[in-house]
Parts: C-alpha cells; structure tokens; sequence
C-alpha cells in the first residue's frame, strides 16, 4: 500500500482531537502526494481494531471516505473560481455585487456571513462570499460548470477499486434551474465523497493537471 504509517499515525491523532473539539460524531482525513496522487493516510473515526473485528460495530468500520455523501458547501467554491477564470468569465480584480450580505433569486434568499457589498472577485474567494460565488456561477453558466465537474471526477467513482466507492451525486445540467446553478456555486444541492473532493483538490495542486490517486504500489 502506498500508506505512510508515521502520516497515518498523525493524521489519526489530528482528527480524532478534532472531531472530539467540536462534539462531532465522525469525521475522516486524507492525505495526499501531489506530484504521484500516492494516498499516504487514509483516517476515519471513531476507529476499530481490525484484528478483534467482532467488536465493532458496523458504523465504525464504514469507509466513510469513500462511502458517505455529503454537500462540500464552500470548499466547491475553487473549483468554479478556476473554471470560470479558464472561461475569461471574471478576472481576479472584476468588481462584484454581493448585496450587502442577502439576494432574493427566484424566490429564495441567498445569505452571506457578513454584509459584504463590493468586492472583487479575489475578495469573494477569500472572504467565501455565497452571494458572490453564486453571481460568478450564474455568469459561467449550467453547462460548462457542469463539464468541469465532470473532468474534476464528481459524479463518478473516484477509481481506487474499493467496493464501496460511491459516484456522489451530480445531476445532468438540463436538469438545473437558475437557483440550482447558483446553489451549486457554492456547494448547495450536489453530494460528493471526501476521495472525490481529494482528488479534485489534487488537481488543483498539480496546476490544473489531473492525476489519479493511488493506493497500491506498482
């Protein structure tokens, strides 16, 4: 296996002190090689032993990481940041409405944290601003949105042959709605796996070049 055990080690000691700092009741941590895709910890918790397997039970032995499903809410933010950058839709420094912290689309409010007003779209990235993210979304449109999730890998089984790997769940453009789009934007509305945000994260990290994960040697 391409496992770290010193990396595993630290990654099970970080994420059990975090789960337990915030009264969560599970959690997972992966770590990653950029520039081999090696999947050097791969944590869950709460934990079991593997060796007195009977005394387990079966929520603790779930492979969350490639199983559950989740909304990623801002950390989907990148990744439509990268594209729509791609599609010359913004520049770093375009000026952006973001409404002063509340936007009524199609009937339903999107909120920000804070009452941010003007901010360029840098600022949007840092500040994590929905109102903002979802404007720079709705400019870059349903469809190449979409195909760029696809190429990141959501929507499919991230390839590492576990069998419990889960594809998540990114519907068909067609089937978006402009509120649907906007949502999306800012991770509303779209279920992926923490091997999948890795994996696209990854390829961030490799300026923009996919690369799949491993987890068994050559």
């Amino acid at each position: 296996l391409t496992i770290d055990t010193v990396v595993q080690d630290a990654a099970e000691l970080a994420l059990s002190e975090a789960v337990n700092r915030f009264n969560g009741r599970s959690g997972m941590a992966i770590v990653v090689k950029v520039d081999t895709g090696e999947v050097l910890a791969l944590a869950h918790y709460p934990y079991f032993n593997s060796n007195t397997y009977s005394e387990s039970k079966p929520a603790q032995r779930r492979n969350r990481a490639a199983l559950d499903i989740f909304e990623p809410g801002s950390t989907m933010k990148p990744f439509v940041f990268a594209a729509a950058l791609d599609a010359k839709v913004i520049d770093p420094n375009k000026v952006i409405d973001c409404e002063g912290g509340k936007w009524n689309l199609r009937g339903k409010t999107i909120r920000d944290t804070h009452p941010y007003r003007w901010l360029s779209a840098n600022r949007v990235l840092r500040y994590s601003s929905n109102i903002g993210t979802a404007k720079i979304g709705l400019a870059l449109g349903a469809q190449p949105m979409y195909a760029t999730l696809r190429k990141l890998g959501f929507g499919e089984r991230p390839g590492l042959e576990m069998p419990s790997e889960s594809p998540g769940m990114l519907r068909q453009p067609k089937e978006w709605g402009e509120f649907d789009t906007a949502a999306i934007s800012f991770g509303q509305g779209i279920g992926v796996t923490g091997l999948q945000m890795v994996k696209a994260y990854l390829t961030l990290a490799n300026k923009g070049m996919p690369r799949p994960l491993r987890l068994v040697l050559d």
